[in-house]
């Protein structure tokens, strides 16, 4: 029952944003098109075309989020008789799939940027690989960005970024004091046998710590949701 729920749901969130989307979509076809017959084409602009196609995937399902706060469509979502964990899982389900489609537009794009300004053509693996990190890593950005946005009120986002600012700015600082030889230091790590075990079980724990993270404020946001509480205010 909660498997089928939660299906029905995810295709809810899917077809929320399909129509921008595949406006989107539309545009960046016809502009691909207009440029080719033109004999404007260049790797570089196909992959421009590409990249924004890929971002605008990517950032539908956060805007999705700030829409249903300004319409009320969040409003109706918690008004469901449906937990709100699903709710919260079918929207981070949406935004994977969305993930995926714009992961695989940006690895397109980087790999035409890599042919014209770097003048390599990437191996099959290689492809696969930057896929791979490009996809999740889109993911979880995604996930954070749809948790973050629905726990949080609108009128709270700047300060989230410039509180994000202070502290990549903070850890700098502190980072470049504390280790002076820090590329020495870093290439010698770098070296080290054991390192690439130590990079992989460190990734797993921050993607797993990131998934949680993203999965427990999107439900607490569904929880707290009232709509006097959260209603926009910038």
């Amino acid at each position: 029952m909660r498997d089928s729920a939660l299906r029905s749901l995810v295709i809810l969130e899917l077809r929320r944003v399909e129509r921008p989307l595949r406006r989107t979509l539309g545009l960046a076809a016809g502009a691909a098109v207009a440029i080719t017959i033109l004999g404007l084409a260049t790797p570089g602009r196909m992959a421009f075309i590409l990249l924004v196609l890929g971002m605008t995937a990517l950032s539908a399902p956060v805007m999705g989020v700030v829409k249903d706060k300004l319409d009320g469509g969040l409003e109706f979502l918690v008004t469901l008789p449906v937990d709100r964990s699903l709710l919260a899982a079918a929207r981070l389900g949406a935004g994977c799939i969305l993930s995926v489609a714009g992961g695989l537009c940006l690895s397109a794009g980087l790999w035409l940027f890599a042919r014209q300004s770097l003048r390599v053509t990437p191996s099959s693996s290689l492809a696969v690989g930057v896929f791979v990190v490009v996809t999740v890593g889109a993911a979880l950005s995604v996930g954070l960005g749809i948790g973050v946005s629905l726990r949080m009120q609108a009128s709270r986002f700047a300060n989230l970024l410039f509180g994000g600012f202070l502290v990549a700015l903070l850890a700098g600082e502190v980072t470049r004091r504390a280790l002076p030889g820090g590329t020495t230091m870093l290439l010698r790590v770098l070296a080290e046998p054991w390192f690439p075990r130590a990079l992989a079980v460190a990734l797993g724990l921050l993607v797993g710590t990131a998934t949680w993270l993203a999965y427990w404020l999107s439900r607490t946001g569904l929880e707290r949701f009232r709509p006097e509480r959260d209603e926009p205010t910038w």
